[in-house]
């Protein structure tokens, strides 16, 4: 009987761990979506480039603290 209870009990560990998997996976997913690809004048060029990744760094920031608040919870 007790390795019946004990069974049971690794079985709903595990339902949670997979749940909190799947939870995870979705915040983060969400999360990268919001970031948009810039728009480039001239595709060649890596000043170019450069400049308008630079100007997304606050969405990078917000990225990486709510990725940060995620992993720990």
């Amino acid at each position: 009987m007790k390795h019946h209870g004990a069974t049971k009990e690794l079985f709903g560990r595990s339902r949670v761990e997979a749940l909190s998997d799947g939870v995870f996976a979705i915040v983060v997913t969400l999360l990268v979506l919001e970031m948009k690809v810039p728009h480039v004048e001239d595709a060649g060029s890596v000043p170019g480039l450069a400049a308008s990744l630079l100007g997304l760094w606050p969405k990078f920031v917000s990225w990486v603290i709510s990725f940060a608040t995620v992993c720990v919870i």
